[in-house]
C-alpha cells in the first residue's frame, strides 16, 4: 500500500516538482559535506586562518560573478531555442568560450596586478596568491559549465556533478590536512576539485560541447550580449556580494578578523538554507525563459519557487534559531560561542537575500530587468550608508537583512500587479 500511494504520488508531480526534488536531494546532500568541511576547517584552523579563508572563497566566488551573466546569457538562450543542436546554437557556445577565454586572461592580469600594487590580500605570500588566481580561473569555468547544463535542462548531470564537487573537497581537504593545514592546503583543495569537476561536466555534455567551433565575429553578438550583460551584470554583482560572504567581508572591514571568523559560523549555519531554495531557483530559471509569452505560467512558477524554496529554508532557518546553542557546540566548541547571539541577526539576513535571489533570476529570465536593477544600486547604497554609522555587529547585520527584505517584497508585488495588468 505505501509503495502504491508512493508511486501515484510521484506521477501525480509535475516535471518543476520531480526536477525540484531531485536537485534538492543532492543540494542538501552536497549541503551536508559542504557544511561538514567548514566545520573542519573551523576546528583545525585558527580563528585568523579561518576568517582568511572564508574572505578568499568570497573573492572566488565574486570573481566567478563578474563572469555570470555570460553564464546566464548562455543558459537563457540555450533554454530559449530549446537545447536544440543547430548551426546558431553553435555559433552561441563558440561566442560564450570566446567571451569566456577573454575574461580569464584579463582577470589573471588584474590579480596580479592588484596584488603587486598591495591593493589585494597583501597579508598572502606569493605562492599562495598563484593558488588563489589560479583557484578562481577554474571556478569560472566550472560555473560556464553549469551554466550551460542549466539552459539545457540536465538536471541530472547538474545535480550528480555539484554534490561530487563537495564531496570531492572534503575528501581531498582532509588527504591534504593531513600532513599540514593552512591557506595553501585549502587552497590546493579548491583547485584539484574545481578541475576534476571541470574534466567530469566536459565529459558528461560531450556530445554538446566536443565538436570544433569556428571563431566567431564578436560584433556580430556585440549588442544583444552587452545589453544582457550590462544590467544583469550589477544584478549578479549585488545579489552575488549578500549571498556569497560579502557579510562576512563586511564585518571584517567594520570590526576584525576576529569577530569576522566568530561571526563566519552563524552565517555559514543560517546559509544552509541557501542549499533549499538555490535548487528550485535553478530549475525555475530556465523554464520561464523557455516560455516568455506565457506570463500566466510564468507567475505561477514564481509562487511555486517562493513556496517551496522560500518555505523550506524558511522552515529550516526557525528550526536553527531554536537548537542554535546546541548545534554550535557540538560542531564548533567552546571557542565559536560567541556566534550563538549572532544566528538570529544571520537568519533574517539569509532569509531576506533567498527571496530577492528568486526575483532576481525570475526578472533575468524574463528579461526585465532595468527597474529592478536601479532598485538594487539605491537599496545597495542606502545599507551601505546606514551601515557605516552602527556600532554592534548584531545591529548592522539586523538592519542590512531587513532592508533587502523590505525592498524584495516591495518589488514582488510590483511584479504580480505588472504581470497581471498585461
Amino acid at each position: 500500500m505505501v509503495k502504491m500511494s508512493m508511486g501515484r504520488l510521484v506521477s501525480k508531480l509535475g516535471e518543476f516538482e520531480k526536477s525540484s526534488i531531485l536537485l534538492m536531494a543532492c543540494s542538501l546532500l552536497a549541503g551536508v559535506f559542504n557544511y561538514t568541511f567548514q566545520i573542519y576547517l573551523g576546528n583545525v584552523s585558527t580563528v585568523t586562518d579561518y576568517g582568511m579563508i572564508n574572505i578568499l572563497l568570497t573573492e572566488i566566488s565574486m570573481i566567478s560573478i563578474i563572469n555570470a551573466p555570460i553564464g546566464l546569457y548562455a543558459s537563457r538562450n540555450i533554454a530559449v531555442r530549446g537545447g536544440g543542436r543547430s548551426e546558431e546554437m553553435d555559433r552561441l557556445l563558440a561566442v560564450i568560450w570566446e567571451i569566456t577565454a577573454i575574461f580569464c586572461l584579463f582577470t589573471v592580469l588584474s590579480l596580479y596586478a592588484l596584488y603587486r600594487l598591495g591593493f589585494m590580500n597583501t597579508a598572502l605570500s606569493g605562492r599562495q596568491i598563484a593558488y588563489f588566481i589560479l583557484c578562481a580561473i577554474t571556478n569560472v569555468l566550472y560555473s560556464i559549465l553549469l551554466y550551460i547544463a542549466q539552459g539545457y535542462k540536465d538536471y541530472k548531470s547538474y545535480s550528480f556533478v555539484s554534490l561530487l564537487y563537495t564531496v570531492i573537497k572534503f575528501g581531498v581537504a582532509i588527504m591534504l590536512y593531513s600532513r599540514s593545514n593552512g591557506i595553501v592546503e585549502f587552497l590546493q583543495a579548491v583547485l584539484i576539485t574545481n578541475l576534476i569537476c571541470i574534466v567530469m561536466l566536459l565529459y558528461t555534455n560531450r556530445s554538446r560541447l566536443w565538436k570544433k567551433y569556428r571563431l566567431q565575429k564578436l560584433s556580430d553578438s556585440f549588442y544583444s550580449l552587452a545589453y544582457f550583460y550590462g544590467w544583469t551584470f550589477v544584478i549578479q554583482l549585488i545579489i552575488g556580494f549578500l549571498m556569497s560572504g560579502g557579510d562576512i567581508v563586511w564585518v571584517d572591514i567594520m570590526f576584525s578578523e576576529e569577530q569576522a571568523g566568530i561571526y563566519s559560523v552563524a552565517a555559514t549555519l543560517s546559509k544552509a538554507a541557501l542549499f533549499c531554495s538555490t535548487p528550485i531557483t535553478t530549475i525555475m530559471f530556465p523554464e520561464v525563459a523557455g516560455q516568455t509569452d506565457n506570463r500566466e505560467g510564468n507567475l505561477r512558477l514564481l509562487k511555486k519557487t517562493l513556496i517551496y524554496g522560500g518555505g523550506i529554508a524558511g522552515a529550516y532557518l526557525v528550526l536553527l534559531n531554536i537548537l542554535g546553542g546546541q548545534v554550535v557546540g557540538i560542531l564548533y566548541g567552546e571557542r565559536y560561542a560567541g556566534a550563538v547571539v549572532m544566528i538570529p541577526a544571520a537568519s533574517l539576513y539569509v532569509m531576506a537575500v533567498i527571496v530577492l535571489n528568486i526575483i532576481c533570476q525570475y526578472c533575468i529570465a524574463v528579461e526585465k530587468v532595468r527597474k529592478l536593477t536601479i532598485g538594487m544600486i539605491v537599496l545597495f547604497g542606502t545599507v551601505y550608508v546606514f551601515c557605516m554609522q552602527i556600532a554592534t555587529l548584531v545591529h548592522m547585520v539586523v538592519f542590512c537583512g531587513g532592508a533587502v527584505l523590505l525592498f524584495a517584497l516591495c518589488f514582488l508585488v510590483y511584479i504580480f500587479r505588472d504581470g497581471r495588468a498585461n
